[in-house]
């Protein structure tokens, strides 16, 4: 909608204009009203407009007055639309002067109140066309100096160029984010419904950064089974969004996954010192199943340093970003066990060396290795050992292997 603002001295006219037609219908929406020229200075330092439609005579300040300072101190892509009860040649060549779109004579007709509205209308649409013909073009230079730095290969313009364009350019890291292909709701999709998917992915994010669309880049050629998109994270987005790094991924991770159809990845790069070393963040992003390595890694050192606490396959998903079900299932191919079994043996191990070293009660030994309840710890322990706690206890202090 093209946001509209009516400003006339008297009440029953800025009333009228309201209600003299159906604003909406024409695709415009009426948001804003003053009395007076400095009123109206006020509202704009709130609120945007597109369009203003201004009296001439006003008390403080003039309808002429008004543009003058919008024109000098604020937007040229303002439009204004003048009213007057006559038509005065000195106020025509000022109308001129500051690129009024029209004049119309009160008390204002409502055929002539749409037909220059229209005609607004046309020439916002084109404006619009036009800008986003020129960021669209600025927005392909920018990628194809971004792809100079992403392959390590760039020289000095290639650099300041990507520079000049991001919200900062200091420890950022890159952040990889497509479809599973193992989705069997992506593997379902027709070659056509899959780019129309990266497409809608690339559009989320660039919606979801707003103004900082820059750090979002499409890939130009995708196979026909890795849909992705790229996105360039700096801890000043964070800050702006008053999130940590961490929740401000999460956020992004929950938006672009309640757009998508199928399940969606992140890989997240390691943070490098500046943006001129994006490429080894770029290399660390997570592309297809081998890359998600460095994060089993941590993951296998999460359950060594803290195998007692309660770890899940949903927690560690979310800490890492990372679906759940195709972490259990990357889990299970890298190491040879499901999430749990793995998760349960490292603790049975860690129990048997407390049986070993000390006298405690076995329910306590269940508890200090993260089993909260003691008769699924004996089964548990009774399937990996081949006998009991107490057994595999009594029979180490019978093979002389109690170290107390």
């Amino acid at each position: 909608m093209i946001r509209v603002m009516i400003v006339d001295d008297e009440p029953f006219i800025r009333q009228g204009l309201k209600i003299l037609i159906n604003w909406e219908q024409y695709g415009f929406l009426v948001c804003g009203e003053a009395a007076t020229g400095k009123e109206a200075l006020e509202l704009m330092e709130h609120k945007e407009f597109d369009l203003v439609i201004t009296d001439i005579k006003m008390p403080n300040m003039s309808g002429i007055e008004l543009i003058e300072h919008v024109r000098e101190h604020t937007s040229g892509k303002i439009g204004f639309i003048i009213l007057s009860g006559f038509c005065e040649f000195e106020y025509a060549k000022k109308a001129i002067k500051y690129k009024v779109l029209d004049y119309v004579l009160k008390p204002v007709q409502k055929d002539e109140l749409i037909r220059v509205l229209e005609i607004y209308k046309e020439q916002y649409d084109q404006r619009l066309e036009m800008e986003k013909k020129l960021e669209d073009s600025d927005k392909i230079v920018f990628d194809r100096n971004l792809a100079y730095l992403i392959s390590g290969k760039y020289r000095r313009e290639h650099l300041e160029h990507v520079k000049k364009n991001l919200a900062d350019s200091a420890e950022p890291r890159y952040i990889n984010i497509e479809f599973d292909s193992g989705d069997e709701r992506f593997r379902a999709l027709t070659p056509e419904e899959k780019t129309k998917a990266g497409n809608l992915l690339y559009d989320t994010l660039v919606i979801f950064l707003g103004e900082h669309r820059y750090h979002a880049l499409i890939e130009a050629k995708p196979d026909e089974d890795t849909y992705r998109v790229g996105f360039i994270f700096v801890r000043k987005l964070a800050e702006e969004a008053g999130l940590s790094e961490k929740d401000y991924i999460q956020k992004l991770y929950g938006r672009v996954q309640e757009k998508a159809a199928c399940r969606i990845l992140l890989g997240i790069g390691q943070t490098v010192e500046d943006i001129s070393q994006l490429s080894e963040s770029y290399r660390s992003a997570c592309y297809g199943e081998h890359a998600f390595s460095s994060v089993l890694s941590k993951i296998e050192k999460e359950i060594t340093e803290h195998y007692m606490d309660n770890l899940s396959l949903k927690s560690l998903g979310e800490k890492y970003y990372i679906n759940s079900a195709y972490l259990g299932q990357i889990f299970k191919r890298q190491y040879g066990y499901s999430f749990k079994d793995y998760l349960n043996n490292f603790r049975i191990e860690r129990a048997a060396e407390l049986l070993l070293r000390s006298d405690e009660k076995i329910y306590l030994i269940a508890e200090a290795v993260g089993f909260n309840n003691t008769d699924y710890f004996i089964n548990k322990f009774a399937q990996r050992k081949g006998r009991t706690p107490l057994q595999y206890r009594k029979s180490c202090i019978e093979a002389g292997k109690i170290y107390l």
